[in-house]
């Protein structure tokens, strides 16, 4: 079988024919393929090939009781971060940030 490459050559088509491929739930809504996670630290898209990736849930606890409420909060820390050792203060940074922690992981000031 011959195809005929469009103007733009091979690149064009397969463009095109990702385009027109979508994926479907059981109700006939299109839906998207695959959704890349982002580093909650960082901000960089992790790929699909970064093994090194990982995502934290950090449960939140009723302060009198010091029980788990059943909610908890998901942090996504990417392999740069990790190969650069700084994926403990990160964690920290963010939970601090959002008030999980109270103030118990400190940032050292200069």
């Amino acid at each position: 079988n011959l195809v005929l490459l469009p103007r733009g050559g091979l690149s064009c088509y397969v463009n095109q024919v990702l385009s027109s491929l979508t994926m479907q739930n059981e109700t006939g809504e299109s839906v998207d393929i695959y959704i890349p996670r982002k580093c909650s630290s960082t901000g960089r898209l992790i790929g699909a090939k970064d093994h090194a990736s990982v995502q934290i849930s950090v449960a939140e606890v009723d302060e009198t009781t010091g029980r788990m409420t059943g909610t908890s909060k998901s942090y996504v820390l990417c392999g740069y971060i990790r190969a650069m050792g700084e994926s403990d203060d990160a964690l920290n940074r963010l939970t601090n940030k959002d008030g999980i922690s109270n103030g118990l992981c400190k940032e050292p000031k200069d």
